[in-house]
Parts: structure tokens; sequence; C-alpha cells
């Protein structure tokens, strides 16, 4: 299941609630954990920490979960 996903004006909300609107940003997509968790590999900040939220739509969000040895865990919601 690799997919590599750009993202185009998404807004970043960070653990300490600082939001970031980002022109570009882009995640890969390494391999499913379960029904709504993936590992990736993510271009977004120069740090990935986990309580960070990624606002693709309105609604439609990914929270970084933990870190991994290849990149994060993500929690689509």
């Amino acid at each position: 299941m690799k997919a590599r996903v750009p993202l185009y004006g998404c807004t970043v909300t960070t653990k300490h609630g600082r939001k970031v609107i980002l022109p570009y940003a882009e995640i890969f997509f390494l391999e499913k954990h379960g029904e709504q968790e993936c590992e990736c590999l993510i271009q977004l900040l120069k740090r990935n920490r986990p309580g960070t939220k990624i606002f693709i739509q309105d609604e439609i969000y990914a929270e970084i979960t933990s870190l991994t040895s290849k990149g994060v865990i993500l929690k689509l919601t």
C-alpha cells in the first residue's frame, strides 16, 4: 500500500496549538497499521512531533501519534 499524496494549502496545528498554513506538504504512506493508522514518511515541518494535526479539509485530519525508525504513525480521522 505505498502511495504518495501531495497536499496544497493544508493547515498544521502543533501540539502546543500553533497553527501553520503550508503551501505544500507531502505524505508517503508506507504500510497500514490497523483500520485508521498508517506508517508514513512526511514532509511538513522541521520536526514532526506526536500530537501534531494535519488538516486536509475542514473535518478531515491526520494526527501524528508516534515516531518510528522509518517515519511517523498517522491516525486518520
